[in-house]
Protein backbone atom coordinates (compact mmCIF):
# COMPACT_ATOMS: atom_id res chain seq x y z
CA UNK A 1 0.00 0.00 0.00
CA UNK A 2 1.58 3.48 -1.33
CA UNK A 3 0.62 5.65 1.76
CA UNK A 4 2.18 3.24 4.20
CA UNK A 5 5.20 3.06 1.98
CA UNK A 6 4.94 7.17 2.26
CA UNK A 7 4.60 7.18 5.93
CA UNK A 8 7.90 4.50 6.19
CA UNK A 9 9.81 7.48 4.07
CA UNK A 10 9.31 9.80 6.40
CA UNK A 11 9.85 8.23 9.69
CA UNK A 12 13.30 7.16 7.46
CA UNK A 13 13.41 10.87 6.82
CA UNK A 14 13.74 10.40 3.24
CA UNK A 15 11.38 12.76 1.70
CA UNK A 16 12.06 12.62 -1.94
CA UNK A 17 11.53 8.81 -2.09
CA UNK A 18 8.09 9.92 0.01
CA UNK A 19 7.68 12.61 -2.83
CA UNK A 20 7.90 10.63 -5.79
CA UNK A 21 5.45 7.68 -4.55
CA UNK A 22 2.71 10.80 -3.56
CA UNK A 23 3.30 12.32 -6.86
CA UNK A 24 2.71 8.97 -8.68
CA UNK A 25 -0.08 8.01 -6.15
CA UNK A 26 -1.68 11.69 -6.82
CA UNK A 27 -2.09 10.75 -10.55
CA UNK A 28 -4.27 8.07 -10.16
CA UNK A 29 -8.64 8.72 -10.47
CA UNK A 30 -9.18 9.07 -6.70
CA UNK A 31 -12.93 7.15 -8.01
CA UNK A 32 -10.49 4.32 -8.42
CA UNK A 33 -8.68 3.93 -4.95
CA UNK A 34 -11.98 5.54 -3.31
CA UNK A 35 -11.13 2.98 -0.03
CA UNK A 36 -8.02 4.45 0.37
CA UNK A 37 -7.85 8.03 -0.91
CA UNK A 38 -8.50 9.41 2.55
CA UNK A 39 -5.66 7.89 4.04
CA UNK A 40 -3.16 8.65 1.09
CA UNK A 41 -4.49 12.46 2.05
CA UNK A 42 -3.16 12.23 5.51
CA UNK A 43 0.24 10.55 4.30
CA UNK A 44 0.63 13.78 2.04
CA UNK A 45 -0.47 16.05 4.91
CA UNK A 46 2.33 15.08 6.80
CA UNK A 47 4.80 14.88 3.86
CA UNK A 48 3.97 18.66 3.40
CA UNK A 49 4.08 19.24 6.88
CA UNK A 50 7.49 17.50 7.07
CA UNK A 51 8.53 19.83 4.10
CA UNK A 52 7.75 22.94 6.47
CA UNK A 53 4.30 23.92 4.46
CA UNK A 54 1.75 23.42 8.05
CA UNK A 55 -1.26 24.95 5.81
CA UNK A 56 -1.06 22.76 3.14
CA UNK A 57 -1.01 20.29 5.46
CA UNK A 58 -3.85 21.39 7.08
CA UNK A 59 -5.59 21.79 4.03
CA UNK A 60 -5.24 18.24 3.38
CA UNK A 61 -6.34 16.59 7.15
CA UNK A 62 -9.50 18.97 6.25
CA UNK A 63 -10.31 17.24 3.10
CA UNK A 64 -9.25 14.06 4.51
CA UNK A 65 -11.84 14.56 7.19
CA UNK A 66 -14.19 15.58 4.40
CA UNK A 67 -13.88 12.51 2.84
CA UNK A 68 -14.55 10.49 6.10
CA UNK A 69 -17.84 12.19 6.77
CA UNK A 70 -19.04 11.56 4.37
CA UNK A 71 -18.50 7.64 4.48
CA UNK A 72 -19.82 7.81 7.95
CA UNK A 73 -16.34 6.63 9.15
CA UNK A 74 -15.77 8.59 12.65
CA UNK A 75 -13.47 5.67 14.50
CA UNK A 76 -10.25 7.64 15.01
CA UNK A 77 -8.76 4.11 14.80
CA UNK A 78 -9.36 4.29 10.84
CA UNK A 79 -9.15 8.15 10.67
CA UNK A 80 -7.32 9.89 13.38
CA UNK A 81 -6.90 13.01 11.45
CA UNK A 82 -8.68 15.27 13.63
CA UNK A 83 -5.62 15.02 16.25
CA UNK A 84 -2.88 15.79 13.25
CA UNK A 85 -5.04 18.58 12.21
CA UNK A 86 -4.67 19.58 15.92
CA UNK A 87 -1.04 19.72 16.00
CA UNK A 88 -0.77 22.07 12.71
CA UNK A 89 -3.32 24.47 14.19
CA UNK A 90 -1.40 24.97 17.19
CA UNK A 91 1.83 25.39 15.23
CA UNK A 92 -0.26 28.07 13.48
CA UNK A 93 -0.74 29.73 16.86
CA UNK A 94 -4.45 29.14 16.28
CA UNK A 95 -5.19 27.59 19.71
CA UNK A 96 -8.83 27.71 19.97
CA UNK A 97 -9.35 25.95 16.86
CA UNK A 98 -6.99 22.95 18.06
CA UNK A 99 -8.37 22.61 21.29
CA UNK A 100 -11.50 22.15 19.72
CA UNK A 101 -10.27 19.21 17.38
CA UNK A 102 -8.47 17.71 20.14
CA UNK A 103 -11.96 17.45 22.18
CA UNK A 104 -13.88 15.87 19.81
CA UNK A 105 -10.91 13.24 18.77
CA UNK A 106 -10.85 12.35 22.77
CA UNK A 107 -14.22 11.84 23.04
CA UNK A 108 -14.38 9.51 19.71
CA UNK A 109 -11.24 7.88 21.50
CA UNK A 110 -12.59 7.48 24.33
CA UNK A 111 -16.20 6.14 23.27
CA UNK A 112 -14.63 3.51 21.27
CA UNK A 113 -12.27 2.14 24.18
CA UNK A 114 -9.47 1.28 22.38
CA UNK A 115 -6.08 1.87 24.03
CA UNK A 116 -4.12 3.05 20.83
CA UNK A 117 -6.86 5.59 19.81
CA UNK A 118 -7.05 7.33 23.18
CA UNK A 119 -3.50 7.34 23.72
CA UNK A 120 -3.05 9.05 20.30
CA UNK A 121 -5.58 11.43 20.99
CA UNK A 122 -4.12 12.06 24.73
CA UNK A 123 -0.55 12.66 22.83
CA UNK A 124 -2.23 15.35 20.81
CA UNK A 125 -3.70 16.91 23.28
CA UNK A 126 -0.47 16.98 25.35
CA UNK A 127 0.49 19.42 22.99
CA UNK A 128 -2.39 21.61 23.08
CA UNK A 129 -3.17 21.86 26.82
CA UNK A 130 0.51 21.84 27.91
CA UNK A 131 1.52 23.05 31.92
CA UNK A 132 0.63 20.66 34.32
CA UNK A 133 -2.86 19.56 32.43
CA UNK A 134 -0.33 18.56 29.67
CA UNK A 135 1.75 16.38 31.20
CA UNK A 136 -0.77 14.33 32.59
CA UNK A 137 -2.09 13.44 28.95
CA UNK A 138 1.29 12.68 28.04
CA UNK A 139 1.78 10.36 31.20
CA UNK A 140 -1.49 8.89 30.22
CA UNK A 141 -1.02 8.14 26.67
CA UNK A 142 2.55 6.39 27.72
CA UNK A 143 0.83 4.17 30.13
CA UNK A 144 -2.16 3.27 27.32
CA UNK A 145 0.67 2.86 24.04
CA UNK A 146 3.18 0.86 26.10
CA UNK A 147 0.04 -2.02 26.78
CA UNK A 148 -0.56 -2.05 23.09
CA UNK A 149 1.87 -3.25 19.95
CA UNK A 150 1.89 0.50 18.38
CA UNK A 151 5.85 0.74 19.21
CA UNK A 152 6.25 3.91 16.98
CA UNK A 153 3.09 5.69 18.31
CA UNK A 154 4.65 4.78 22.00
CA UNK A 155 7.93 6.06 20.99
CA UNK A 156 6.62 9.51 19.86
CA UNK A 157 4.61 9.45 23.26
CA UNK A 158 8.16 9.03 25.31
CA UNK A 159 9.79 12.31 23.15
CA UNK A 160 6.42 14.34 23.56
CA UNK A 161 6.71 13.15 27.97
CA UNK A 162 10.68 13.30 28.24
CA UNK A 163 10.60 16.98 26.54
CA UNK A 164 7.62 17.93 28.79
CA UNK A 165 9.55 16.81 31.69
CA UNK A 166 13.22 18.62 30.59
CA UNK A 167 10.84 21.86 30.50
CA UNK A 168 9.96 21.35 34.00
CA UNK A 169 13.44 21.07 34.75
CA UNK A 170 12.94 16.93 35.21
CA UNK A 171 16.59 15.97 33.50
CA UNK A 172 16.40 12.54 35.54
CA UNK A 173 12.54 11.58 34.83
CA UNK A 174 13.62 13.24 31.28
CA UNK A 175 16.65 11.07 30.53
CA UNK A 176 14.69 7.91 31.42
CA UNK A 177 11.74 8.66 28.88
CA UNK A 178 13.72 9.96 26.12
CA UNK A 179 16.14 6.66 26.46
CA UNK A 180 13.40 4.54 26.11
CA UNK A 181 11.83 6.36 23.60
CA UNK A 182 15.03 6.40 21.72
CA UNK A 183 15.42 2.44 21.85
CA UNK A 184 11.91 2.18 20.73
CA UNK A 185 12.51 3.82 17.77
CA UNK A 186 15.57 2.86 16.96
CA UNK A 187 14.56 -0.90 16.74
CA UNK A 188 11.13 0.37 14.72
CA UNK A 189 13.63 2.19 12.15
CA UNK A 190 12.36 5.48 12.60
CA UNK A 191 16.06 7.50 12.31
CA UNK A 192 14.13 10.92 12.11
CA UNK A 193 12.14 10.34 15.46
CA UNK A 194 15.55 8.75 17.03
CA UNK A 195 17.69 11.41 15.96
CA UNK A 196 14.68 14.15 17.45
CA UNK A 197 14.83 11.71 20.53
CA UNK A 198 19.07 11.83 20.83
CA UNK A 199 19.24 15.24 20.59
CA UNK A 200 16.71 15.89 23.33
CA UNK A 201 18.35 13.17 25.78
CA UNK A 202 21.47 14.87 25.06
CA UNK A 203 19.67 18.45 25.71
CA UNK A 204 18.78 16.43 28.75
CA UNK A 205 22.36 15.53 29.81
CA UNK A 206 21.87 11.99 28.95
CA UNK A 207 24.05 9.70 27.10
CA UNK A 208 23.24 6.37 24.45
CA UNK A 209 23.13 3.34 26.62
CA UNK A 210 25.93 0.94 27.27
CA UNK A 211 26.12 -0.42 23.64
CA UNK A 212 24.68 2.59 21.86
CA UNK A 213 21.41 3.01 20.40
CA UNK A 214 22.84 2.39 16.87
CA UNK A 215 24.27 -1.10 17.88
CA UNK A 216 28.15 0.26 19.49
CA UNK A 217 29.25 2.15 22.51
CA UNK A 218 30.10 5.80 21.71
CA UNK A 219 32.07 7.51 23.94
CA UNK A 220 30.64 10.89 26.07
CA UNK A 221 33.01 12.68 23.50
CA UNK A 222 31.57 10.87 20.53
CA UNK A 223 28.16 11.54 20.98
CA UNK A 224 28.66 15.16 21.83
CA UNK A 225 30.84 15.96 18.46
CA UNK A 226 28.22 13.11 16.27
CA UNK A 227 25.39 14.99 17.51
CA UNK A 228 26.36 18.52 16.29
CA UNK A 229 27.96 17.00 13.18
CA UNK A 230 24.59 15.70 12.26
CA UNK A 231 23.28 19.43 13.34
CA UNK A 232 25.76 20.62 10.62
CA UNK A 233 28.23 22.55 11.99
CA UNK A 234 31.46 21.94 11.09
CA UNK A 235 34.64 20.65 12.20
CA UNK A 236 35.55 23.73 13.44
CA UNK A 237 32.46 24.97 14.95
CA UNK A 238 32.41 21.95 16.94
CA UNK A 239 35.27 22.60 17.95
CA UNK A 240 34.65 26.33 18.80
CA UNK A 241 31.41 24.59 20.57
CA UNK A 242 32.81 22.52 22.73
CA UNK A 243 36.15 24.43 23.26
CA UNK A 244 38.28 21.42 21.99
CA UNK A 245 41.15 21.40 19.42
CA UNK A 246 40.15 20.54 15.98
CA UNK A 247 42.40 17.31 16.55
CA UNK A 248 40.28 15.81 18.59
CA UNK A 249 37.04 16.47 17.08
CA UNK A 250 38.22 14.76 13.93
CA UNK A 251 39.44 11.77 16.40
CA UNK A 252 35.89 11.78 18.02
CA UNK A 253 34.34 11.65 14.19
CA UNK A 254 36.65 9.21 12.99
CA UNK A 255 36.17 6.94 16.37
CA UNK A 256 32.50 7.48 15.58
CA UNK A 257 32.29 6.53 12.10
CA UNK A 258 34.32 3.48 12.25
CA UNK A 259 31.92 1.95 15.57
CA UNK A 260 28.34 3.15 12.89
CA UNK A 261 30.41 1.84 10.28
CA UNK A 262 29.90 4.73 7.87
CA UNK A 263 32.22 7.05 6.01
CA UNK A 264 30.91 10.43 6.28
CA UNK A 265 28.74 13.52 7.41
CA UNK A 266 25.65 12.34 4.98
CA UNK A 267 25.70 9.12 6.46
CA UNK A 268 25.83 10.36 9.53
CA UNK A 269 22.56 12.20 9.24
CA UNK A 270 21.11 9.33 7.41
CA UNK A 271 21.52 7.09 10.97
CA UNK A 272 21.34 9.41 13.57
CA UNK A 273 18.16 11.66 11.92
CA UNK A 274 18.15 15.08 10.53
CA UNK A 275 18.63 16.97 13.74
CA UNK A 276 19.05 20.27 12.45
CA UNK A 277 16.66 22.23 14.42
CA UNK A 278 20.10 24.33 15.74
CA UNK A 279 22.58 26.44 14.00
CA UNK A 280 22.98 26.82 10.62
CA UNK A 281 24.25 24.14 8.15
CA UNK A 282 27.70 25.05 6.75
CA UNK A 283 27.56 24.20 2.90
CA UNK A 284 31.48 23.98 3.22
CA UNK A 285 31.47 21.17 6.24
CA UNK A 286 34.62 19.51 6.90
CA UNK A 287 34.12 15.39 6.73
Amino acid sequence: MDTIRIDTLLEQGDLEAAEHIAGAYSAADPTDVSWEWPRFLMSLAALRTARGDVRAGLSLLRECGHHFDAAGTVNPVICPWRSRAAAAQLALGRHGDARALIEQELDLARNCRIPRALGVALLAAGGVAGGARGLEHLAEAVSLLERTPAHLELARALHEYGSALLRRDDKNGARQALRRGLDIAVRCGASSLAGRLQKRLYDAGGRVGSRGAYGCSLTAGEERVTALAAQGYSNKQIAERLFVSLRTVETHLTGAYRKLRITGRSELVAVLGDISSRGPRDPHAEG
